[in-house]
C-alpha cells in the first residue's frame, strides 16, 4: 500500500471505496468459511436450516474462529450498506426514477431470483445430505420448495438493498430532488456529518435509535424466514440506517466525499483503530455477559445485560465502519490487473461464492487435517472458485451488464 491524502479517479469514483467494498466482499468469504469452525458451531440433523448454526459444521474446532466471526459480524454488512448507498442519488438524479428502478431491478433483482433459484439450491444440498431427510436430490428440491423453508443464503444482502433502493424513490421525491445531500442548508459552515467526529457521533446516535428498540423485542440472532424472505430482524433498521447515511453523503457527490470526510479520516486512521479496539474489548465483555444468561433456543425476553449488549454492538459497529474506512482513504492499493480485476468482479464473486464454500467444506469433513488448513483450503477454493467462474461469465455481454 501507497501513502495518499486523495484517492479517486478522473471520473469521481474512490479507488479506496471501490477497493474497501473489494475488501469487504473477501471477507465475506472469510467470515462463511469460518463458520464451519468455531467452538459455538452446532449443527441439528432433524432440522438442519432452521436449528443449526451454519450449512456444515466440522468436528475440527478452533476459538480463534470465534472472535473472527465475532469481529466480522459486527461490522462488514453495515458498512457494505452504507457504501452501496453513496452511488445512488447520483443515479438517481442522472436515470430518473424510472429507468433508475429498472436498472436496480436488472443489477439486483435477477441475480436475487437467480440466487433463489439456482445458487441457493445447490449450496445447502451437502447440507441436506447430512440431515436425518436425507432422501435424495429430488426429495431435497421438493423439500426445499414446497415445504421449506427456502434458504437464500448471502442473498439476502441482494434482497434487503434492493428494498432500500425503492424505497430511496419516494424519500426523495417526498424531500424534493437535490435537497437530499445538500446539508449545507442546514450548516453555513463545514457540514457536520463530513468531519470525522461527527459523522461517528451520528452513526452512534443513529444506530442506537435504530438497534435499541428493535434489540428489545428480538434476540441478536433472529432471522426472520417467511417463503425466500430472510432477514435479521434486530439489525434491518440498523443497516437503513447506514444506507441512509451513504445516499446522503453520496448526494454531495463521492469525490466531496473523498476530498472533504476522506482526507480528515484518513489522517486519524489510528485514533480510530484505538477506538475500535476498546470498543471490540466492550462488546466481547458485553456479549460474555449476555450470553452467560441467554442460549439460542430460548424465547427472547430481552434477557440481562442485553442493554450493554446493544450499546456496545453500536458503539463497536460505528467504530469498526469508520476506522475501515480510514483506512482505505489513508492508504491506498497501487493499480494493478489483479486488483482490478477484483474490484470488476467482486459483485459477482459475492453473489456466487456460496456453494463453493458449503461444498468444500463437506468434502474436508473426515479429512484429517488442521483447522486452520482446513479454513485456508476453503476459502482458497472458494475465492479462487468464485473469481474464475465470474470472470468467465462476465465475458458473455448479457451476463456482464448484469454483474
Amino acid at each position: 500500500m501507497s501513502k495518499t491524502g486523495v484517492n479517486s479517479d478522473k471520473a469521481g469514483r474512490s479507488s479506496g471505496i471501490d477497493h474497501l467494498r473489494s475488501f469487504i466482499t473477501v471477507l465475506v468469504l472469510a467470515f462463511h468459511a469460518a463458520l464451519a469452525y468455531p467452538t459455538f458451531g452446532f449443527f441439528d440433523p432433524a432440522n438442519y436450516l432452521l436449528d443449526s448454526s451454519a450449512p456444515v459444521i466440522d468436528g475440527a474446532r478452533w476459538v480463534g474462529f470465534d472472535f473472527f466471526i465475532l469481529l466480522t459480524n459486527i461490522f462488514f454488512m453495515a458498512l457494505m450498506f452504507f457504501i452501496s448507498g453513496l452511488f445512488i442519488l447520483p443515479s438517481l438524479r442522472r436515470k430518473g426514477p424510472k429507468v433508475f428502478l429498472l436498472d436496480r431491478l436488472k443489477r439486483l433483482g435477477i441475480p436475487y431470483v437467480f440466487s433463489l433459484l439456482v445458487i441457493s439450491p445447490l449450496a445447502y444440498y451437502p447440507s441436506y445430505r447430512l440431515s436425518v431427510k436425507n432422501n435424495g436430490f429430488l426429495s431435497y428440491m421438493d423439500d426445499l420448495f414446497w415445504i421449506g423453508p427456502w434458504p437464500v443464503g448471502p442473498a439476502w444482502f441482494i434482497a434487503m438493498l434492493l428494498v432500500f433502493n425503492f424505497l430511496v424513490v419516494p424519500i426523495q421525491w417526498f424531500f424534493g430532488g437535490k435537497k437530499i445531500g445538500n446539508i449545507d442548508e442546514f450548516n453555513n459552515t463545514k457540514p457536520f456529518v463530513e468531519k470525522p467526529a461527527g459523522f461517528f457521533v451520528i452513526l452512534l446516535i443513529l444506530g442506537a435509535v435504530a438497534y435499541i428498540p428493535m434489540l428489545y423485542f428480538f434476540a441478536p440472532s433472529y432471522w426472520l424466514i417467511f417463503g425466500p424472505i430472510v432477514f435479521q430482524v434486530s439489525r434491518c433498521v440498523l443497516y437503513f440506517v447506514y444506507f441512509g447515511l451513504g445516499v446522503v453523503l453520496g448526494g454531495r457527490g463521492v469525490e466531496s466525499i473523498v476530498s472533504g470526510l476522506g482526507q480528515r479520516l484518513g489522517r486519524g486512521w489510528i485514533l480510530w483503530g484505538g477506538v475500535s479496539v476498546v470498543a471490540l474489548m466492550w462488546q466481547l465483555a458485553a456479549t460474555n455477559g449476555l450470553y452467560a444468561h441467554y442460549t439460542f433456543p430460548e424465547r427472547w425476553e430481552h434477557q440481562q445485560g442485553w442493554v450493554n449488549y446493544g450499546i456496545s454492538f453500536v458503539f463497536a459497529s460505528a467504530a469498526l465502519s469508520v476506522f475501515n474506512l480510514s483506512l482505505f482513504q489513508r492508504f491506498v492499493i497501487p493499480p494493478s490487473r489483479l486488483v482490478d480485476s477484483l474490484c470488476k468482479n467482486a459483485y459477482g464473486i459475492y453473489l456466487v461464492h456460496y456453494p463453493f464454500i458449503i461444498w468444500t467444506q463437506f468434502i474436508l469433513l473426515d479429512l484429517p487435517l488442521d483447522v486452520v488448513a482446513k479454513f485456508a483450503i476453503v476459502f482458497v477454493v472458494a475465492l479462487l472458485g468464485s473469481w474464475g467462474l465470474v470472470a468467465f461469465l462476465r465475458r458473455f455481454e448479457v451476463i456482464g451488464k448484469v454483474i
